[in-house]
């Protein structure tokens, strides 16, 4: 799956609407609300988008691909938290999370096993601060 930070991921674009993803992901299994956020969900196989309440668009994407295309870079998933370690070094880990702003990328480093990296759009913070 390839991650344009701030702009794209996995061939939806920030900002697009469902029906947008709809065309690039096909038909999701299922739709969902997020629990506190209330935002709608779109689920597949492997990845889940997250659509802004106020209409907005795609705002986070998270995934659990086999690999990521970060720029230009394949990074096998288990790899996915050393390479921004390595190539972000204001990466922040905070309660079983490797967070960068710099590809607006998370990464859950609590199950080795089962491990999801998360897109976010600039306004992240902002965005969990309000749900917090």
């Amino acid at each position: 799956m390839r991650l344009l930070p701030y702009e794209a991921f996995h061939g939806v674009r920030f900002g697009d609407s469902a029906e947008a993803v709809v065309a690039v992901l096909g038909e999701p299994s299922r739709r969902s609300k997020q629990r506190r956020s209330g935002e709608e969900q779109l689920h597949y196989a492997d990845i889940i988008v997250r659509l802004a309440k106020d209409g907005s668009g795609a705002i986070e994407f998270s995934a659990h691909p086999s690999d990521v295309l970060i720029n230009e870079d394949v990074v096998p998933l288990a790899e996915v938290a050393a390479y921004i370690r390595s190539h972000d070094p204001e990466a922040n880990e905070n309660v079983g999370f490797l967070s960068s702003e710099r590809f607006g990328l998370m990464v859950d480093l609590e199950h080795e096993e089962n491990v999801w990296v998360t897109a976010f759009t600039r306004d992240w913070q902002r965005r969990f601060q309000k749900h917090a």
